[in-house]
């Protein structure tokens, strides 16, 4: 899996990170065993081709909005639409980790401290 993000909020911990966004991953696409072995590329383009169905509720349970999807999709072959689903995954992904552990931490603006 690469990883988009390279610049942290100022608190997070890069291992924690990887960590955190590879299981929002696993927990988003429900990834078995043998699937979490796969690059989430190669998973993908599996899906498009076998079990399109499932990739949608992946998608969904991601929140990565329709029309990014219907974008990636419109690439000239099925791998650089994996390709580019992927990218766009693990940037959802990281997004909702970084707001996971940001809030979690306390290090958000404007909030008072009881």
């Amino acid at each position: 899996m690469k990883f988009q993000r390279e610049n942290l909020p100022e608190g997070i911990d890069k291992i924690e990170f990887e960590r955190a966004v590879k299981a929002q991953i696993t927990k988003d696409f429900q990834l078995d065993d043998s699937e979490q072995k796969q690059s989430i590329e190669v998973w993908i383009n599996m899906m498009l081709i076998n079990n399109p169905d499932r990739l949608r509720a992946a998608f969904y349970r991601l929140d990565l909005g329709e029309v990014r999807v219907v974008e990636a999709l419109g690439r000239d072959s099925i791998e650089e639409s994996a390709i580019k689903l992927a990218e766009l995954s693990i940037q959802r992904a990281e997004m909702k980790v970084i707001t996971r552990l940001t809030f979690s931490s306390g290090n958000t603006p404007n909030r008072k401290k009881i």
